[in-house]
């Protein structure tokens, strides 16, 4: 027959370890991550992947000219994108293809998928901040996902960009022509890594992407991406991933200016 002292202690003890569990239930419960993310392809467009939303799986369309709109994913880090597909018995099973790491597991993001070579479907993934991209009527932004930094010169501006960093250039009012040069951080030197002549529509915010080149250390490659979805209209857009242009590689006679502070 226990005193009443212990039976008080007892009830005691039973309710801090039912307490105890309960909070640890819930803090396992809980998601890791909580975020807004947009994902694009650098590729062509991606169908058929989604990702776990409890146990449900939602599809995620990844578009490869512009800049979809975000959405919302409370779960577990980091978030996994899969393709359901089915065993040999039938059975529909979900595929892993590949991991979205953000630098905290809150805010807003914005992720870049590029197909890896291999018959087994994996991609790399590169996120930003989502504030990096700009929708202000004629601003250009330039996002340097590369490992050096770029100095982007178009004409009546130049800036340098550190990797994972953009920069933003207010252009006309109107259309028209910038030839556009971006140089590699090699050493001491700038190398010319790419150039092209960039069409600026009036009122239109673009955005451009800048990656290293797999085949080429020197070279960088480019994708223009629309920041709002394409109108249906007949338009033309550039939002694909270069060529190496040809005479465009080599040793700047000089470095470019760094920009006014």
């Amino acid at each position: 027959m226990l005193s009443p002292r212990a039976l008080r202690t007892g009830l005691v003890l039973l309710f801090l370890s039912a307490f105890s569990t309960a909070a640890t239930a819930q803090t396992a419960k809980a998601p890791a991550m909580s975020i807004q993310i947009a994902v694009i392809s650098l590729d062509d467009p991606i169908s058929g992947l989604g990702y776990a939303q409890g146990q449900k799986l939602i599809p995620l369309a990844i578009p490869s000219g512009y800049k979809p709109a975000p959405v919302r994913y409370n779960g577990p880090a980091p978030l996994v994108l899969y393709r359901e597909s089915k065993d040999l018995k039938g059975n529909e099973v979900r595929i892993p293809v590949t991991e979205i790491r953000t630098p905290q597991n809150t805010g807003a993001w914005f992720a870049v998928l590029k197909r890896l070579p291999g018959e087994r479907e994996s991609y790399a993934v590169s996120v930003i901040p989502d504030d990096a991209i700009h929708l202000s009527l004629n601003v250009w932004v330039f996002i340097n996902f590369g490992q050096k930094p770029l100095a982007v010169d178009l004409e009546k501006e130049r800036t340098i960009i550190a990797p994972g960093k953009s920069a933003v250039f207010k252009m006309a009012d109107q259309q028209e022509y910038r030839n556009g040069m971006i140089y590699k951080q090699s050493g001491t030197e700038w190398k010319l890594s790419y150039g092209t002549r960039f069409l600026h529509y009036a009122n239109k915010p673009r955005t451009f992407i800048l990656l290293d080149d797999p085949g080429d250390a020197d070279h960088i490659l480019l994708k223009a991406l629309n920041v709002l979805p394409p109108k249906p209209e007949n338009e033309k857009t550039d939002g694909r991933t270069t060529t190496k242009p040809k005479n465009t590689s080599g040793t700047a006679s000089k470095p470019p200016a760094r920009p006014k502070k």
